[in-house]
């Protein structure tokens, strides 16, 4: 979704993240990483999970 967001703007990803009226996403990327995090620690037991793997890739 960022990068589509980016895209639409028509900006460097640098110049999009300076700008005050996005960093909403940023506070999005920070509660997508927080939950990731979350999801993590709950299978923490598990040697690999695809689907942690394919969102960290993301």
């Amino acid at each position: 979704m960022i990068e589509d967001v980016v895209k639409i703007s028509g900006l460097t990803h640098a110049e999009f993240f300076k700008r005050p009226s996005n960093q909403w996403v940023l506070a999005c990327l920070d509660l997508v990483e927080g939950l990731l995090e979350s999801v993590k620690q709950t299978h923490i037991e598990e040697e690999s999970n695809t689907y942690i793997t394919h969102c960290e890739n993301d």
